[in-house]
């Protein structure tokens, strides 16, 4: 049992990796994750690198190009829900907690969380839109994933 809640783990913890390695920016820091969420549950690409990165800089250019999943983000596989969400703004910086309902695969197992709390995202503005800091998203989700299927409250 120990060695499945393992694998489960590693396998949650690369599928939310690869989904949140980069993220259009928007008018405020729910916006760019409303955006981000709705790109990957949609398998659009560009939408979830524009939620992470100014559209035509270089990291954006560099996400898309580098994906390594091909833009395989929303065929089915994977469906997060944005349930809460808060955030403290201050000046160009926010830090936020978002809770989000997240239905996927990991292998062969079908996975299904109803209260994942991802604490401490990360946002910036950039020439007046919100981004997600893609690092700070990947970490706390993969935290929350872990956290669920050990049942770590």
């Amino acid at each position: 049992m120990k060695k499945v809640k393992i694998a489960v783990i590693a396998a949650l913890i690369a599928i939310c990796a690869a989904a949140f390695a980069g993220c259009g920016g928007n008018g405020s820091p729910r916006a760019a994750m409303n955006a981000y969420v709705a790109g990957m549950n949609n398998g659009d690409l560009n939408k979830m690198a524009a939620a992470c990165y100014p559209q035509k800089s270089g990291e954006y250019e560099a996400y898309v190009k580098n994906d390594k999943n091909k833009g395989e983000y929303g065929k089915g596989d994977t469906k997060l829900t944005v349930k809460k969400f808060s955030a403290d703004t201050d000046g160009d910086k926010a830090t936020a907690t978002a809770t989000f309902k997240f239905e996927g695969k990991a292998g062969i197992l079908s996975v299904k969380f109803d209260a994942l709390e991802c604490k401490n995202i990360v946002f910036r503005k950039i020439d007046g839109k919100w981004y997600i800091n893609a690092e700070s998203f990947t970490v706390s989700l993969s935290a929350a994933v872990g956290k669920a299927v050990l049942g770590i409250k």
